[in-house]
């Protein structure tokens, strides 16, 4: 079954969202699985979600002037994709280290002296040169992050079979994000879901999105109005619904490579 908002709706325009059991990225899952309960398809917002592709780079942790240069060396060398390549950069870094050692113990000595005067050593050797030492610097890749985004839609039921609608709408996430067995010593995971961006009948047009974790469900009655207000039925004149995603792998390049146009 499908669940739509609003139904009949001339624009060929929505967002399409499917749920299915939680797999681990390890699974050995090769193919989308198959949905669960009711399918939801949803108008598309006038401005849709901003989505940030995360990767995370920090400033590498290494000590200013020589030091730190002997610091870079020797990690290069221990990084050798095997033992020979290690063995062989250790060696030839050893071997090319001479001059390098006599600055590594002139900037020793300097950072004895700064401490003994209570000051930094790079502000000694500007007082006395006008030099600071090189801070080396460079940025580490972590690695990729989990994208989050979230997703507002507002409902305004214009009749009893769309405001059955909405309230079906709103079970659905509520009940497929939650978990299952309160009663026992274990739960069900939640389950996961696809979101799909389909315009004209085209799914490519704009970004696309991993499966993802439903992580938090919102909803507002009348979030814009300065009293309640209901119909004969007593459901609200406007429901605001707020969905808050987290998608479960990240993205890499060749992701965006198979998915084509703006990729994810």
């Amino acid at each position: 079954m499908v669940l739509s908002y609003p139904r009949n709706a001339d624009s060929a325009d929505f967002v399409a969202f499917d749920h299915f059991e939680y797999k681990s990225n390890r699974s050995g899952r090769s193919s989308a699985p198959p949905a669960m309960g009711n399918a939801i398809r949803l108008y598309m917002p006038t401005s849709t979600p901003s989505v940030s592709n995360n990767n995370n780079w920090q400033t590498m942790n290494t000590m200013d002037g020589a030091i730190g240069q002997g610091q870079l060396d020797l990690a290069r060398a221990v990084g050798g994709e095997d033992i020979t390549t290690v063995v062989d950069r250790l060696k030839a870094t050893v071997r090319g280290s001479t001059d390098r050692i006599t600055d590594m113990f002139y900037q020793g000595a300097v950072m004895a002296g700064a401490g003994i005067l209570g000051m930094q050593p790079n502000h000694v050797t500007q007082l006395g040169q006008g030099k600071i030492f090189n801070p080396n610097t460079e940025i580490a890749y972590d690695g990729p992050g989990l994208r989050q985004f979230s997703m507002q839609f507002d409902f305004i039921p214009r009749n009893q079979l769309e405001a059955a609608d909405v309230q079906n709408i709103i079970m659905e996430f509520k009940k497929w994000s939650s978990a299952s067995g309160g009663n026992t010593n274990m739960y069900e995971v939640p389950h996961l879901w696809s979101i799909t961006y389909v315009s004209k009948g085209m799914v490519d047009v704009m970004n696309r999105f991993k499966t993802a974790a439903l992580t938090k469900v919102t909803v507002q009655a009348n979030p814009t109005s300065d009293m309640h207000a209901t119909f004969t039925d007593g459901m609200p004149v406007v429901t605001s619904l707020k969905l808050d995603f987290l998608e479960n792998d990240v993205i890499l390049r060749e992701d965006h490579e198979a998915a084509g146009g703006q990729g994810f």
